[in-house]
C-alpha cells in the first residue's frame, strides 16, 4: 500500500493488496467505513479517476483518490422557474449552490436539487459562479442544450448583470481587458492582450450610487469565467463580498456576493425570448 494525504484532504491510495476496497481502504488509512461510506454517496471518491459508485474488489495498483474535506453547500428548499417552454428552462438560481456537481459533491448542486423537487433531468448550457445568483439556462434535451451552445458562441444573447461595489463605483461605458489563460482563481486580468490571455468585453450601462456603495448594471459581451469580478477587481471596485477578489484569499469561497444576472434576451425557433427578474 501507498498513500498520501495533500493539503486540501485528497488522499492518493495505491492498493498493494486485494480485497473489498471499503475495508482495505480502512485498515491501511484509518478513514471509518461508515465515513468512506457517506463520502463514496458525495461522490467524494474516485477509482482509477473514475468517480466511484460501485464496490469493487481491489486489486494490485489500483487508484483511489478520497476527497476527505469535499465542499458542501447548503440546501435549495424550492428552486423558482423563471420561464419554460418545450426545450428551455430558466431558472433563478440560489447564490452559494454550484450550478452542477463539482469534483467532489455530485449531490448538492443545482441540477441534482432540481432533479429531486420535479424529477426533470435538466442539462447544463451555461454556468453562474458559486456565490452568483440569478437567471440560468438549461436545456431540456441534448439536441436543445447543442442548439443552446450554438447561440452562445456566436454571441447572440444579451446578458445583464446587477454589481454591488464601493462607491463611487465606475462610470458607464464600454470596458476592454485581457484575461490571463489559466485553469485557476483568481483569474488575473491585463490591461494589452498577448498570446497568454483572451479578450474580455462588457459595458456598464448604468451607475446608480447610494452613500457608501454604487450599484452597476453590466452587459456583460463575453462570457469568462469569473470575468465581471476580475475585470471590476482590475478597475479597483472589487464586488461586495467577494473575498476571492477583494481581500486576496479563498476562505468563503460560496458566500453570497453582490452579484445578479437579472436580464436575457435571445431567440430561440425564430421566436424572441426576453427574461427579467428583480434584484431580490
Amino acid at each position: 500500500m501507498i498513500w498520501k494525504k495533500t493539503d486540501m484532504g485528497v488522499i492518493h491510495y495505491v492498493a498493494s493488496q486485494t480485497g473489498p476496497w471499503k475495508s482495505v481502504v480502512s485498515e491501511d488509512t484509518s478513514i471509518s467505513i461508515s465515513e468512506l461510506e457517506e463520502l463514496q454517496t458525495l461522490g467524494s471518491i474516485y477509482f482509477n479517476d473514475i468517480r466511484l459508485k460501485e464496490d469493487p474488489v481491489l486489486k494490485s495498483d489500483d487508484y483511489l483518490r478520497i476527497h476527505t474535506q469535499p465542499r458542501r453547500f447548503p440546501i435549495a428548499e424550492k428552486i423558482p422557474v423563471v420561464f419554460e417552454n418545450d426545450d428551455l428552462i430558466v431558472l433563478d438560481k440560489p447564490a452559494g449552490i454550484p450550478c452542477h456537481p463539482t469534483v467532489d459533491n455530485q449531490l448538492e448542486n443545482l441540477i441534482c436539487y432540481f432533479k429531486t423537487q420535479t424529477g426533470l433531468d435538466i442539462k447544463l448550457t451555461h454556468r453562474l459562479d458559486v456565490p452568483t445568483s440569478g437567471l440560468i439556462v438549461f436545456a431540456k434535451s441534448k439536441q436543445a442544450q447543442g442548439q443552446f451552445h450554438k447561440i452562445l458562441q456566436a454571441r447572440e444573447i444579451e446578458k445583464i448583470y446587477l454589481a454591488e461595489v464601493e462607491a463611487p463605483g465606475i462610470t458607464p461605458g464600454l470596458y476592454e481587458h485581457h484575461m490571463l489563460k489559466s485553469e485557476y482563481a483568481p483569474k488575473e486580468i491585463r490591461e494589452f492582450s498577448s498570446e497568454q490571455t483572451v479578450n474580455c468585453l462588457m459595458r456598464v450601462l448604468e451607475n446608480t450610487t447610494s452613500k457608501d456603495k454604487a450599484q452597476l448594471k453590466i452587459q456583460l459581451m463575453t462570457g469568462r469565467t469569473h470575468q465581471i469580478r476580475a475585470q471590476l477587481n482590475f478597475l479597483g471596485f472589487p464586488i461586495l463580498g467577494d473575498s476571492l477578489y477583494r481581500e486576496g484569499n479563498n476562505k468563503k469561497p460560496d458566500q453570497k456576493i453582490g452579484l445578479r444576472c437579472i436580464y436575457l434576451k435571445f431567440s430561440w425557433n425564430s421566436e424572441l425570448v426576453e427574461i427579467k427578474i428583480d434584484n431580490s
